[in-house]
């Protein structure tokens, strides 16, 4: 048996005790019967209100400015890092100004040239060569070097020639 502040606990938790059903109601003491059957026709008519969650509680004492900002800063990978150095050295044959690892467009990135970046992702996050103007520059953004098929080498190499340190010399 429970007692009447236990049961009213539980009422507005949401569960019923068993005493508080009829069919395992075994007292024959009409006063206790009305006492136990009350918490249950009140929570009948009442809507029962949802459980606490521990998360709310462990959110509620972070400050809302830092689980927010910790909501809008997402964490930049730097996919150069995982590129082959033949390529790299290839890369700075054709830009010799070129830097790797640069932060720019909230990605990290190589700087070709002054103007021209090329943003690296694997295949899952990016699946297309892509080329976009943003202000005066331009940001080149494709697979890992490694996941281009033979058609995106074709087409970013179409991309990067008119930009390459021999294209210019020529000019």
């Amino acid at each position: 048996m429970y007692s009447s502040l236990q049961q009213q606990c539980l009422v507005e938790l949401g569960v019923t005790p068993y005493d508080l059903n009829d069919q395992y109601q075994q007292s024959d003491d009409a006063t206790e019967i009305q006492q136990t059957l009350q918490p249950a026709n009140v929570a009948s008519t009442q809507p029962t209100r949802p459980r606490p969650q521990a998360t709310k509680t462990a959110t509620a004492d972070i400050p809302p400015d830092l689980s927010e900002t910790k909501a809008e800063a997402p964490t930049v990978v730097d996919y150069w890092k995982d590129c082959s150095p033949e390529l790299i050295s290839d890369l700075a044959v054709l830009f010799p100004q070129m830097q790797l690892s640069v932060m720019a467009f909230n990605h990290c990135l190589a700087q070709l040239k002054d103007q021209l970046y090329w943003n690296v992702a694997p295949k899952a996050q990016v699946q297309y060569v892509q080329m976009e103007s943003i202000d005066q520059n331009i940001m080149i953004t494709s697979p890992l070097p490694n996941e281009l098929s033979l058609s995106q080498k074709k087409e970013l190499w179409l991309l990067l020639q008119p930009h390459t340190a021999q294209q210019n010399t020529e000019s």
